[in-house]
Parts: C-alpha cells; structure tokens; sequence
C-alpha cells in the first residue's frame, strides 16, 4: 500500500506520528476496541520495552536487523524501534523499508501503522514510499508478513490483542479452536488469552540468537491455562527479563506484563537458566533486585509468580509440608446458575416462616473475615440488593440448585477470594449456603474441619499462594485463588502444632470482642508458623498487617 513521499509540516514534533494510531483509536467504538483488543501502547511503555528487545543488536553491523510486530495495530512498537535503531545509528529510510515489518487483521490499522512509519521517516528528513505493513492473521497465516519478509526475525515484539476467554464477546469458536490446535497443539488450553498465543507465535517467529518481548495480561504469570504456553516458550527460549506493572498502565483496563525471552544463538540449542533474571516494575520501568535462578529454575516452575512476589512484598517462605488438602479435602466453588439460580429466593431471615419454607444462611465473600463470618452484623449485597441476614428459600430452588445447596450444607470452610491474605470461616453445623465466588472447602472427615481453617487461616500459606498466584486478582493488593487452587494448599508436617492451631481457630471464631480475635488469630498464627517449620518472625508480622480490621455495623 504505497504512500506518497510527503514533506514535513514546519515545527513537527518528534511524537507527530503517533498522533495517527491515537485518533484511529479515539474514533473505535469502545466495544469494537474491546473485543478485538485495539488498545495504543503508550510511548512510556513501547519504548523500554522495545530497548530491552533490541539492546543485543549491535548499530555498528553490516548485518541489517529485522525486527516484527505480528499485531502492530496502529504502529506504536514500530515508532519505538524505529526510534531505538535511528539512536544507533542505521539510516530512517534503511529502518522502514527494509528493518521493520508488521502484521494486522484491520487493514486500517495496517494503513495507519504504515502512514505513521513513513511519516516518522519524514520527520528524520529521509522520506520513503511504503514499509513492511501486511495485513494478515499471524495466528492462522504461516507467513503472515507476506512472502518477502524473513522466516524469521531478530526481534518480535507488540502489544497483542488480550481476548480473555470467559468473555462471550472475545471467546473463540470450537472452530478457532481446533484450528489453532492444529498449529500450536497444547499450547491452546481452553480459557489461555490470545495474547499468550501470539507469545508462542513470537517465539516460533524469533532466530536463533534473537529475543521476543510481548506485552501479556498480568494473570499469565499464573493463570493455569497459560502454563501449557509457558514451559512451550521455556523449551525454546530462556527468560531473561521481566517487567510487570501493578497499576493500569494504559486504556485497556488490566494490569500487565512482559515477559523478554531470548533464543540460544545455536539453532539447536535449548533455553538454559544462565544470568539472573533482570527485573523492572511499573510504568517507569524502574529496575528492581535481578533474580537469581536456584538449580533447575525456571523450567520447573508451574506458575512464574514466584518471580515477582518479593516485589508486592511477600516474604520468602520454604514450607515443610506432608501433602495438599486434596488428599482430604474437597472444594467447590458456583458459577453462574449457582448465583443466578438464587435471584428472586433471597429473603432477610427474619421475614421467613420457618413453619412453611426451610432456610439456610447465604453467606457472602464481604461476610467472611479471618476466623469468623459477620453475618447479621455486617450488611452484605446479592443481587443489586442490601441485607443484613440474607437467607436463601431452599424449598423455592430448581432441583438442581437443591441438590447443590444440599451437598454442601454440611460441615465446612468457606473462603473468601480477591482478599489481602487468605480469609476462611468455619460452617461448623452446615447452615451456610456460599454465595459465588465463596469457596467452599469440605474435609472427608467433618472432625476435621478446624483443621481445614487451620490451613487456611496460617501465615505461611498465605504467603506460598501469593508466590504461586500473584496477578490473578482484580486488585494489584489482593490474591485469587480458584477452588482447584485451594485443594493445593501444603499441610504442616507437626500433627501436635497443627492440632493446636485448629483449637486456636476455633477460639478465634468465638472471639467476642477485636482485641480477643486479634489475641487469638496472632497465637494461631505463631503456631501454625511453627507447624510449618519457617522461621515466623518475618512471615508472621506480614501476614498480621494484613489482616482485615472488623466492620461491625450494628442493628440499629
């Protein structure tokens, strides 16, 4: 798509050719940009990212670099290293027309991303005709930049369409599926973003030797559907940097990341651990402590938030630990019918007539604090609506939702999620109904279920589910677990100490005043510190300033 050589409006800016991929931004309707993911990197981003990408390519060489957006949008990743070569020395209309190249599914946008770099090269006073913009699906073409581009490049990097895979407006097709299976096999698992594909895509599209950095949701560094996607790129690749930012950085509405994996330079080679992983954080880009790799690391890690749990804070902890709670537990959590089922079935429990209806509790995620619920002392909301003894109509419910309730009205822990460290309360007669998300958590043996709170209430698990799941929840302060998660938190290994934390447990939910609960949650989590054999000092003051304050909001 060829484009007249232009000259320069006098006093134009460095950033004018930017301005293009903002207003073809500014003018897509909100759903159309979400659902496909048009979001403009800014500069404060690009730009860094976009150094630690080409850093390894020398400016002096008669080799010309190439370098490739496989999903350019409006061209920001392009200007960035367009900017960062013409720094180094390579001629602006050698950069257009022969280093860079970009790929997008929206022929506008590969217009508007070619008219900003032929633009830029009018700013740098070398005024060119046409770049290396295709319009393509990197996903689904095998040579999406066009037959002329190379097989492969010395550095991918973009900000890929995030397509969360709950979403209906941005979930594949059993079609899209099957089709992508097809090419990047397990990779694809049902729930992975697309931009975790385009980072697979990436590396297959990086030589030997070069580097692939792409911006992610932050949940990739844990989501469980990304690690198919994660030891893929581990087995070709080598982590060499990683930058995460806990605020939103731009109009897309997440928080991200970036991992910068580099290839070994022999085409035969695998990933290695090699250097500590540098590491930078939020939207300065600030450098932060490198990681060392311990033996083995990281091609064993399951999940990458270890990688940056010390940066939110979280002590290092080495458990001690005989198994999970899966070994005697079960755990549960609704989804949608489970919440949707209940609307309209909800009542305060004292407008209730126990002689013609059957009622059960329905405890919230805001009605569960450390050690205890604050139901009827604290006001909840379910569906749009305020109570403050919400109670659940069970004779009114469809046989299915009947026959959940009735299966979980036993003895049990509920867990709250998007909280600062795990919170957990016991349903010791099996009256409470959980309310979506709530967790609830069921040992085989209900003597047991002190024991269950015992768990889930120590320091120590909570600071081994922040390393293992940090990012996944909606506040940067927060950590989420799913149930699957919850059945693999680490039992202690000293049965007397962990007997002890389950009678402090049961203290705790007894506490009838704050400075008693705190007493007993503080004694609880000295000893399960103890139980799990990590030195508690540090682990345990964390966990303490972290724990929630009661909100006690009275009848009257």
């Amino acid at each position: 798509m060829p484009i007249p050589a232009v000259a320069a409006p006098d006093g134009a800016p460095e950033g004018w050719p930017d301005t293009l991929g903002r207003v073809h931004e500014a003018l897509l309707a909100r759903a159309h940009r979400h659902r496909r993911g048009v979001f403009y990197t800014p500069a404060a981003i690009t730009m860094p990212l976009t150094e630690l990408a080409l850093e390894h390519i020398e400016g002096g060489s008669a080799k010309r670099p190439t370098v490739c957006d496989p999903a350019c949008g409006g061209g920001a990743f392009l200007l960035a290293a367009a900017r960062h070569l013409d720094a180094r020395g390579l001629p602006p209309h050698q950069i257009v027309e022969d280093v860079l190249w970009g790929v997008d599914i929206d022929p506008l946008a590969a217009a508007v991303a070619e008219a900003a770099l032929c633009l830029w090269a009018v700013v740098r006073g070398a005024p060119v005709g046409s770049a290396n913009i295709a319009v393509g699906d990197s996903l689904r073409d095998q040579r999406p930049a066009g037959p002329a581009a190379p097989d492969r490049f010395d550095a991918v990097i973009g900000n890929p369409p995030f397509q969360n895979q709950l979403g209906t407006s941005t979930a594949r097709s059993p079609l899209d599926i099957d089709r992508l299976r097809r090419r990047f096999g397990s990779a694809v698992q049902a729930y992975a973003d697309t931009a975790t594909l385009f980072l697979v895509h990436a590396v297959e599209l990086t030589r030997p030797g070069g580097r692939a950095a792409l911006l992610q949701p932050l949940p990739f560094l844990m989501a469980r559907d990304a690690a198919a996607a994660r030891e893929h790129v581990l087995r070709h690749a080598t982590l060499i940097a990683l930058w995460h930012c806990p605020d939103l950085a731009f109009d897309a509405g997440v928080r991200v990341c970036a991992p910068v994996l580099e290839l070994p330079a022999s085409s035969n080679g695998s990933g290695g651990t090699g250097a500590p992983l540098r590491r930078f954080e939020g939207e300065a880009f600030e450098p932060r402590d490198p990681r060392p790799w311990r033996r083995g690391e990281p091609a064993c890690l399951t999940t990458w938030s270890p990688l940056v749990a010390d940066l939110f804070g979280v002590p290092p902890v080495t458990i001690v630990s005989r198994g999970t709670l899966e070994g005697w537990c079960r755990a549960t959590a609704g989804f949608r019918d489970q919440y949707y089922g209940l609307v309209g079935h909800v009542l305060e429990e004292g407008d209730a007539d126990p002689s013609t209806s059957r009622t059960c509790r329905l405890v919230t995620a805001g009605l569960i604090d450390p050690g205890r619920t604050m139901w009827g002392e604290r006001p909840t909301k379910f569906a749009g609506e305020r109570w403050l003894e919400p109670a659940v109509c069970l004779d009114e419910l469809d046989d299915r939702l009947r026959a959940w309730a009735s299966d979980l009205l036993v003895p049990k822990v509920l867990i709250a999620t998007q909280t600062r460290v795990l919170e957990a309360a016991v349903d010791e007669r099996g009256e409470w109904y959980p309310s979506v998300p709530v967790i609830a958590l069921v040992p085989h043996d209900p003597g047991r279920v002190w024991h269950a709170a015992a768990v889930a209430l120590a320091p120590p698990v909570s600071a081994w589910a922040w390393a293992n799941f940090a990012g996944g929840a909606l506040s940067a302060d927060a950590i989420k677990l799913a149930a699957r998660d919850v059945l693999s938190l680490p039992t202690p290994t000293h049965d007397e100490l962990w007997d002890q934390g389950a009678a402090l447990a049961r203290e705790v939910s007894r506490a009838d005043s704050e400075e008693a609960s705190r007493g007993a949650l503080q004694a609880l989590g000295r000893v399960m510190c103890d139980a799990y054999t990590v030195d508690g000092d540090d682990v345990l003051a964390w966990w303490l300033r972290r724990l929630p304050r009661r909100r006690v909001t009275s009848r009257a």
